[in-house]
């Protein structure tokens, strides 16, 4: 076992590493930001409470004491501008009828994603009643039973797809089809 001089050991450090998160995009919240302000679809009011609300993200005065990183900001920032574009009001005035359309429209994959244009994932929807859900309660923190009518009714867990798994038929094809024993032993231990 090595040592230092103080007699602790020498490979702490290095144990310490392993739970500290490795950044693999270099996010640099403030061009997030200024895509966001120069939106034309947002009012300039909501810009300035979104940034507000980022602010006080990456403070930890949102989400139960815990700071927003840069990744999650920059996801937070994008998940709302597509509820704010499509919801084309100042959060302050929605009614539920206004929530009840984004929703219908929402699961009805009438928003898509703006790049591809291709509907959006099962999971992504749920981020984004998520998102807009901590946003409002932010938002509307002095009105909470406008907050409760406009949200309490949104689902926002997550749906877990069981994976497909081959039939038996196609397993057995397929180890008949394997050419060798080690094929043979790898496609019987996974299936």
């Amino acid at each position: 076992m090595l040592f230092n001089q103080k007699g602790y050991k020498a490979l702490l450090p290095s144990i310490n590493m392993a739970f500290e998160r490795i950044e693999i995009h270099k996010i640099k919240i403030e061009d997030y930001l200024k895509s966001f302000r120069e939106n034309p679809n947002i009012n300039e009011e909501e810009k300035k409470d979104v940034e507000e609300f980022i602010r006080l993200g990456k403070l930890g005065a949102i989400n139960k004491r815990k700071k927003l990183s840069d990744s999650r900001c920059a996801k937070f920032l994008y998940i709302l501008r597509i509820s704010l574009e499509h919801l084309g009001k100042n959060t302050k005035d929605l009614t539920l009828k206004d929530v009840e359309k984004f929703d219908t429209e929402l699961s009805n994959d009438v928003i898509k994603n703006r790049t591809t244009n291709q509907n959006l994932a099962q999971n992504t929807k749920i981020e984004i009643r998520k998102i807009l859900k901590i946003y409002l309660r932010w938002k509307l923190k002095n009105d909470v039973q406008k907050y409760n009518e406009l949200t309490e009714w949104w689902d926002t867990t997550y749906k877990h797809r069981t994976p497909e798994f081959l039939s038996e038929q196609e397993n057995i094809r397929l180890f008949d089809s394997c050419k060798n024993v080690n094929e043979k032993f790898i496609v019987s231990v996974y299936f």
